[in-house]
Formats: structure tokens, sequence, C-alpha cells
């Protein structure tokens, strides 16, 4: 019984390590990229849909576009980038292998509707996606 109480407080102790180190990704993320030009504009969770996992849109003016992708996954899974149009044809704009920060460029030729705006998403066949960070 003594064996099962020491691993438990292992794994709290692990668990509670990694718990921090999200939250100050989270913290640190947004404010550091804000003094190289990013706007912040939030994370959005993966939610679970027909086959998939996709991420609710997020609204870019153009230009340059940065995501940080988590996930809990052990192995590398496409997260495909898509804009949302109201039609029903959604655009494909690139995929990228494996959780992590990336940047797109010309993300303007996206922008359309009367809001102005491109409305992005995220997808993945990832069952451990947890959310995607956005920086325009």
């Amino acid at each position: 019984m003594g064996d099962e109480k020491m691993k438990v407080r292992s794994l709290m102790k692990k668990g509670a390590l990694v718990a921090a180190a999200s939250g100050l990704l989270l913290i640190f993320g947004g404010p550091a990229h804000a003094s190289s030009g990013w706007d912040y504009k939030g994370a959005t969770d993966f939610y679970h849909a027909g086959v998939g996992y996709y991420t609710h849109d997020v609204y870019s003016t153009g230009g340059g576009l940065k995501v940080c992708v988590n996930s809990a996954a052990t192995k590398k899974y496409a997260y495909d980038l898509f804009e949302h149009d109201q039609t029903g044809n959604d655009e494909y704009l690139t995929s990228v292998d494996g959780a992590g920060c990336y940047t797109f460029s010309n993300i303007g030729k996206y922008v359309d509707g009367d809001n102005g705006k491109a409305e992005l998403y995220m997808f993945t066949y990832d069952s451990s996606a947890v959310s995607v960070q956005w920086w325009d």
C-alpha cells in the first residue's frame, strides 16, 4: 500500500509541474509576441465534430498569422488551417505537422465578406489536441 501512495504522489507532483509549465507558457506567450508586432487574438479549444477536431473561428485582418498548437499527443499529427466561408466552401490554406508554433504569410488574400476579415480555424484528427493560440 505504501508503494502505491508513493507512485500516486510522484504522479501528482509531475502533473502539477506540467500544469504549472503550461500556465507559464500561456501567461508569457502573449506579451512576448506583442512586443514583436503580433496582436494576440486569444486561444481556442479543439472540439469534436463528425470525423475530427476543430477550433472555433478566429478573425484575421490579413498579412501574417502565427499559431501555437497545443496537444498531449506523443506522435506528430497534421493540423490543417482553413478559411471559413459562409457559402459552405471553406478554403484550405495549409497544413503543419505536429504541435508547436508556426507563422504563415499572405493571409490577406483570404479576407472576404462584410466584416473585411478572414475567418480562420484549424482541423485535425488528433484526439489529444487541446488548443490553438492565435496572433495576427
